[in-house]
């Protein structure tokens, strides 16, 4: 069955830990996507709290946080569909989360399967085998726009991850939050694969625990070809528009 979504996809600029002020940009963003008419706004990893402690447990959510609220409340009252990265706190545990609401209503959760090995971030403070417990699998969103399903970070790199989502779903939606540019990652796996593909990384600064380094993020779109619909720049931040078709 053919279709199209049109994906407002963010390259959001947070400051890792400053949840009040990054939740309160992302919304603005969302926002002053509506004039595109998105049917779809994707969101980065953890682009809130980010990897901004060696403890992450004051930055956890729930769905009843007041951020949580108010992107449910604005996927309700605009239409939307919203894919949210944040940090969840699931029976006691932290996980690295995204959550769907679709026109106000959560359709599901995915957590982060596979955690970036230390030897390849470098990075004691984005120590995740440590921070978070593991997902178990992936989940396919059954949405009003069409079937999908959203890779978190590194779970987008494994090609066994793409090969059994892409014969249950109708496009993939990758939420980076990592210190370089993936968009590599889609744009090869979607040309592989034959699926459409948003994505998202946030830009801004990550704490490292010595100093705030630069964030080098995009977002963008392409299509089953492999063909880039829209992306933006490494490192500026963007509200990319585009429409997914299948």
């Amino acid at each position: 069955m053919s279709g199209k979504v049109r994906v407002a996809a963010l390259a959001i600029a947070t400051i890792d830990g400053m949840m009040e002020n990054n939740y309160a940009r992302a919304l603005r963003m969302a926002e002053i996507s509506l004039k595109h008419q998105p049917d779809l706004i994707l969101l980065p990893e953890c682009f809130a709290a980010g990897f901004c402690a060696d403890e992450l447990a004051p930055y956890a959510e729930g769905p009843n946080s007041p951020y949580q609220i108010a992107f449910r409340q604005f996927s309700e009252k605009t239409g939307c569909i919203i894919v949210l990265g944040y940090v969840a706190k699931v029976d006691g545990q932290l996980r690295n989360s995204i959550i769907v609401y679709d026109r106000g209503e959560i359709i599901g959760r995915q957590d982060k399967i596979r955690f970036t090995p230390l030897e390849i971030t470098g990075e004691p403070a984005r120590d995740e085998m440590r921070l978070f417990v593991p997902g178990q699998k992936i989940e396919i969103f059954h949405s009003h726009v069409g079937r999908f399903a959203v890779f978190i970070c590194f779970d987008g790199t494994h090609g066994d991850h793409w090969a059994e989502a892409v014969p249950q779903v109708d496009f993939i939606l990758c939420s980076w939050n990592c210190d370089n540019d993936p968009a590599h990652h889609p744009i090869q796996k979607s040309r592989r694969l034959g699926v459409p593909t948003a994505w998202a990384d946030r830009t801004g600064l990550v704490y490292s625990r010595d100093d705030y380094l630069p964030n080098l993020g995009s977002a963008g779109l392409v299509d089953a070809t492999g063909h880039v619909i829209a992306r933006s720049a490494p490192g500026v931040e963007q509200i990319v528009v585009g429409d997914l078709t299948w």
